[in-house]
């Protein structure tokens, strides 16, 4: 008992010291699409009395295919209360889901630390909560999200990121115990029927949550490897694989059939498809550059800077990224 309230002292020192850091911002002006989406959207701005006016106000972003409905009703309930926009009300929420976050992290970290993968560790409850703690903290407390936090639009990829995270914790939960001793239909259909709820609620707060039933299967195939009721299962496996393998498949056959519905949406860029698939490999690297030595001089909203891959030979680099890429 005296062990878990260390770690909670601990975990609520940690969580003071980030307000203590995003407090110094949570007035800053909004910008950028904060102002196309939020202060000049004025189907987000309603009193909340009319039901049409919520169902009008969820759906009125532009940004992606879906219209992002969750997030934007976060946004409407955040004018509703406040009755403005201002920037603390916005960025407050911010900083609470990035708590809320935070505390999944350390939850799936130490679940994540109990899978059969992981067994010959052989950490004990004491250092699975520091292992925890420690990647919950560099959560809470790297630059990275800085601009996440503070810029209010983000909150569609915090909540994403907050549902994805929320699944994988669902699922190893579930999946330690049926790893021991297995699951009956009605356990399996109610972790089916919670995750297409939280993947849900991940897309339609942003796209990008559409990764969660690959993230999915790549704990099944890293961390449990097929394992059920104490052996290991080869269908588990195959399972596991076809479903890793399905986004490829999906991906390639929408660029076959339609290759408009992928390519048209650079129409209106200044990079192509392509082009934007081979810098990316560039970009990645870049960004794990950020996460290991961050650079706050380099982590601004402007990248116009970095140069675009034509080719994979004009740029050595880009060739040299995506083989080290597949390299890992």
């Amino acid at each position: 008992m005296r062990d878990n309230n260390n770690f909670f002292v601990l975990g609520a020192v940690v969580g003071f010291v980030c307000i203590c850091a995003y407090s110094l911002g949570l007035t800053a002006p909004l910008f950028f699409d904060d102002v196309p989406n939020l202060t000049a959207n004025h189907f987000l701005q309603i009193d909340g009395k009319d039901f049409d006016d919520w169902r009008v106000a969820v759906l009125s972003s532009d940004s992606g295919l879906l219209h992002r409905p969750v997030a934007m009703f976060t946004f409407a309930v955040n004018f509703v209360a406040a009755r403005d926009f201002s920037p603390a009300s916005l960025k407050v929420v911010n900083l609470v889901i990035h708590l809320l976050i935070a505390v999944f992290i350390y939850f799936f970290c130490r679940a994540v630390l109990r899978t059969p993968a992981l067994k010959d560790l052989r950490l004990g409850a004491h250092q699975c909560r520091v292992v925890a703690i420690i990647a919950a903290s560099i959560w809470l407390l790297h630059p990275l999200h800085v601009s996440t936090v503070l810029y209010a639009i983000q909150r569609m990829a915090q909540l994403s990121t907050l549902f994805i995270i929320a699944g994988l914790l669902l699922f190893v939960r579930y999946r330690l115990r049926w790893a021991e001793s297995g699951a009956s239909i009605g356990e399996l259909v109610a972790a089916g029927l919670w995750l297409v709820l939280l993947g849900a609620l991940a897309v339609l707060s942003k796209e990008n949550g559409a990764l969660l039933p690959w993230l999915v299967a790549v704990v099944e195939v890293t961390l449990f490897r097929g394992i059920w009721c104490g052996s290991p299962s080869r269908r588990l496996v195959w399972l596991g694989w076809g479903f890793l393998a399905l986004p490829i498949v999906l991906i390639t056959v929408v660029f076959l059939v339609s290759p408009e519905t992928i390519s048209g949406r650079f129409a209106g860029r200044e990079f192509s498809l392509e082009e934007r698939l081979l810098t990316q490999g560039r970009v990645l690297w870049r960004y794990l550059g950020w996460i290991l030595l961050p650079n706050i001089i380099d982590m601004g909203f402007f990248h116009d800077d970095i140069p675009l891959s034509r080719d994979l030979w004009t740029l050595y680099t880009t060739a040299l990224s995506l083989l080290a890429w597949v390299g890992t």
